[in-house]
């Protein structure tokens, strides 16, 4: 027994040591691409269901900006009020949403782009899928759904919850970015010189119902430009 007492010892400072790591990091990036506070989630009842967070604890990420090399921060993507949040010693602080500030988080690169949204035109974080002038994107968002009361003394009450969502979009140059399916007949249906690239689809018996086989298509899309 005596033989397990300081191995636990050790591991348990290391678990306070880190965990104090990330309370007291203070983040080093320059007041002009942060907001003090975050915003979108304060009005939320106690009794919601799931997360507004695709990731709930902060992870080590990177930010980038338009100036010099990359800040390191731990970072956590906020899908219900689109926003990239950084802990900065004992408080919550967000990224300016600026086309020139992109973050990693978890190995996903997140960025602000144009896109098309109902009857107009929005800015808001995607994941970057691939590099190159036309670029496969999705959207991941959590939807907040009311909760309903019991129609009847039999009924159940239904509880507030966040709900997944997850959007492809083609984004072509400066125009803005416009939802899609990985369907054939929608990829191709986006994209300009129809039959150049539906010949590589068809010699390469690509079915494009997956990210890798749209990301190879718009590979060579991308050569030809």
């Amino acid at each position: 027994m005596k033989k397990t007492v300081f191995p636990l010892i050790i591991i348990g400072l290391f678990i306070n040591a880190t965990a104090l790591g990330q309370a007291t990091t203070r983040v080093d990036l320059p007041t002009e691409y942060v907001r003090n506070t975050t915003v979108g989630n304060n009005t939320l009842p106690e009794n919601v269901q799931g997360s507004p967070y695709f990731t709930e604890g902060f992870v080590a990420g990177k930010v980038f900006t338009e100036k010099g090399d990359p800040y390191s921060a731990m970072l956590r993507y906020n899908g219900y009020s689109d926003q990239i949040e950084m802990k900065d010693m004992d408080k919550t602080i967000a990224l300016l949403k600026r086309d020139y500030i992109s973050a990693t988080i978890a190995g996903k690169k997140y960025a602000i782009k144009k896109y098309q949204a109902k009857n107009s035109e929005k800015l808001g974080y995607f994941v970057v899928l691939n590099t190159g002038d036309i670029q496969l994107l999705v959207k991941q968002e959590k939807e907040f759904i009311e909760g309903k009361e019991a129609s009847t003394s039999y009924g159940n009450k239904v509880p507030p919850k966040f709900a997944e969502k997850t959007t492809y979009y083609l984004k072509n140059g400066e125009l803005a970015a416009v939802p899609t399916k990985l369907k054939k007949k929608d990829i191709l249906g986006i994209l300009e010189n129809k039959k150049g690239l539906a010949d590589f689809v068809s010699s390469n018996g690509l079915k494009l119902k997956s990210e890798a086989e749209v990301i190879k298509l718009l590979n060579f899309a991308n050569q030809k430009i």
